[in-house]
């Protein structure tokens, strides 16, 4: 499938969770895919009330025919109940709730396209942007402790398992979109995550142990968690994906 639009991008503030359509300093790049994936997609018309959202419908093909243009699988149908809960959210706890329901839809609902590298790569890369958003606008509370460290390993994964069945030629336009080269034959993508308090930080612990468990083997380098001198504060962390060994790894920086 060639479903992720490399040439088609968005730009997103990983310190506020805010998206644009052009880019700047500070801004990750961010592909749009099929018909409703990704910020700015002009995507078809979507329904005027929940009732044409979601009806009786039992597969694909019956929920999106009475849409203008139809998703190009079934993580795209996510995407496009995303952008009608998106559209009629009110409040920051609605949207939150959006966000919410597209990580679950992700995380638990993906076993139709698990074998296409594009839908789980992206699959992947939107759950870590929407917890990531989550995070920067202190709405972690609203997620299920259990949700959280499924999706975060879930993502891990299909990140990895996207890059390591991508061609030859997806896979360079991936890293050269989403990563910065950091060695021979290395790419990572850096993020920070910050903390207030013990609580937070057992939660951070969990969360990153749980990728850790996911995709790093047993003799890579542990990974801290703590925001040295200090209990609590701002980690940095980085995927680091290894184009020879195939391998993608977390570590602390």
């Amino acid at each position: 499938m060639t479903y992720i639009h490399w040439n088609d991008l968005f730009y997103v503030d990983l310190t506020t969770g805010e998206a644009f359509e052009t880019g700047g300093e500070g801004l990750i790049p961010v592909p749009k895919y099929g018909a409703y994936g990704g910020a700015f997609h002009p995507g078809g018309e979507l329904p005027t009330d929940e009732g044409n959202m979601y009806g009786s419908f039992s597969d694909l093909e019956q929920a999106t025919s009475g849409t203008s243009l139809e998703p190009v699988d079934l993580s795209d149908y996510y995407y496009y109940v995303h952008d009608f809960q998106s559209n009629n959210a009110n409040t920051s706890e609605e949207q939150a709730e959006a966000d919410i329901n597209l990580i679950n839809s992700l995380t638990f609902n993906d076993s139709s396209y698990a074998n296409d590298p594009e839908a789980t790569f992206y699959d992947g890369i939107v759950t870590v942007g929407l917890l990531g958003r989550l995070a920067v606008t202190d709405q972690f509370d609203l997620l299920d402790p259990g949700l959280l460290t499924s999706a975060i390993a879930d993502a891990a994964t299909d990140i990895e398992f996207g890059l390591d069945s991508f061609s030859k030629k997806e896979l360079n336009v991936a890293l050269d979109t989403l990563f910065e080269a950091s060695g021979k034959k290395q790419f990572s993508l850096g993020f920070e995550i910050t903390t207030h308090s013990f609580s937070e930080e057992l939660i951070e612990a969990a969360v990153l142990n749980s990728v850790v468990l996911a995709i790093n083997e047993s003799d890579d380098p542990p990974v801290n968690t703590t925001s040295l001198p200090f209990l609590v504060g701002t980690s940095e962390y980085e995927f680091v994906y290894n184009v020879k060994s195939h391998d993608l790894d977390l570590i602390s920086v």
